[in-house]
């Protein structure tokens, strides 16, 4: 991971903001700034708007002539307990604290299966876990933990998020069980995109293409005149080499005071955003096959830092190891059959506040009564 980013120092009021040095562990207290940056200043809002639109160009065009794709993503989660992380996490399992290291993480490595037609924002994706495992933090040692194998299956398009765990049958009223499928709000996917619902379109960016953020800079620049937030203002640092965008955001909004996008060779490769103490809490890079140019991103790594600021709690990473672009789409390929429902699993609707049971192939819906007490224990 490059995370040695360098960052101009700004003093704007109360807030100074530093940088994210070498590449950190969990175990890590203190995260070291880097140097300041060597890059000279964009002069004015014109050419701030020039460089930005280079950018955002470039990065569109390697997704243009792109209307399908298919691939495999290799997925790694480092999830880090110590503090009160470790004891609510411990007696939620009803484990005895003192049996466990001092500090521990969860590892998780899987893969995701995907499908996505861009031209309908439509993705279809196959999540399995094949190792799971609770470790000592500094020395690895088995905590015993051992979570079970995960597999789900989701569908999100711009009108709903369907999802679907097939190895696992919920408790219904009565003490029966069932498989169950779930058809929620488009937007309750947005919530998963770090938890179970795994979107290769990270790979494009963080939230939305990363043209798509740049572009929306440019249009405010060009409609403003200059982006400011109290003192601070929108810097952008270039060389032949790299770009830096220093973008001011609103403390107490999701605890954003900064964001840093650092391009190299015009490709988006570190954002970092920061609080108001200046701390570093959430950090994304992203790797290119070697000698760059147009090519898109191969892998991408999401960090979130403690609440302090000091040591990463959860870390993910995103390698992309088949692709196949604009390869056909079948039919059923975003629809509930491809969740692979059988007969009598359950189906909650909770766009419609409706529960059905599969049945001969078709959805036979069950009463009210039924659908209000079972989404009630839910």
């Amino acid at each position: 991971m490059n995370s040695a980013m360098p960052l101009r120092r700004i003093v704007a009021g109360t807030v100074a903001i530093c940088g994210c040095g070498a590449a950190l562990s969990c175990a890590q207290a203190q995260v070291p700034p880097p140097p300041g940056p060597p890059q000279v200043a964009t002069a004015g809002v014109d050419e701030q708007i020039a460089v930005i639109e280079r950018l955002a160009n470039h990065e569109r065009a390697k997704w243009t002539d792109v209307h399908t794709w298919r691939g495999r993503l290799e997925v790694t989660d480092v999830e880090c307990y110590f503090g009160a992380r470790r004891e609510q996490l411990l007696a939620n399992l009803g484990r005895d604290a003192a049996q466990f290291p001092a500090e521990f993480k969860k590892i998780l490595r899987g893969t995701v299966d995907f499908r996505l037609d861009r031209d309908s924002a439509a993705l279809f994706t196959r999540f399995a876990t094949e190792a799971v495992g609770v470790v000592g933090l500094e020395d690895g040692a088995d905590t015993g933990i051992h979570p079970a194998p995960f597999e789900q299956l989701a569908i999100v398009t711009p009108g709903e998020y369907l999802h679907f765990e097939p190895g696992v049958a919920y408790a219904q009223p009565g003490g029966t069980r069932a498989r169950v499928a779930f058809r929620e709000p488009a937007a309750e996917a947005r919530r998963q995109q770090m938890g179970t619902l795994v979107d290769p379109r990270g790979l494009m960016g963080y939230g939305r293409p990363t043209w798509e953020n740049l572009q929306l800079i440019a249009d405010a620049l060009r409609a403003a005149g200059a982006l400011r937030v109290g003192d601070a203002e929108l810097t952008v640092w270039t060389d032949a080499a790299e770009t830096i965008i220093i973008m001011p955001g609103q403390a107490g909004q999701d605890r954003l005071v900064f964001q840093q996008m650092k391009f190299v060779g015009d490709n988006l490769t570190d954002l970092s955003m920061y609080d108001a103490a200046g701390r570093v809490y959430q950090h994304v890079t992203w790797t290119y096959p070697a000698g760059g140019g147009a090519d898109r991103a191969t892998a991408m790594e999401f960090q979130t830092m403690s609440a302090d600021g000091t040591r990463i709690a959860f870390q993910r990473t995103l390698r992309l190891v088949d692709s196949a672009l604009n390869a056909p789409v079948g039919d059923t390929t975003f629809t509930r059959a491809n969740l692979g429902l059988t007969e009598d699993d359950l189906y909650v609707d909770r766009i419609a506040g409706t529960l059905s049971r599969l049945r001969d192939g078709g959805l036979i819906a069950l009463p009210a009564e039924q659908a209000t007490a079972w989404l009630a224990a839910e």
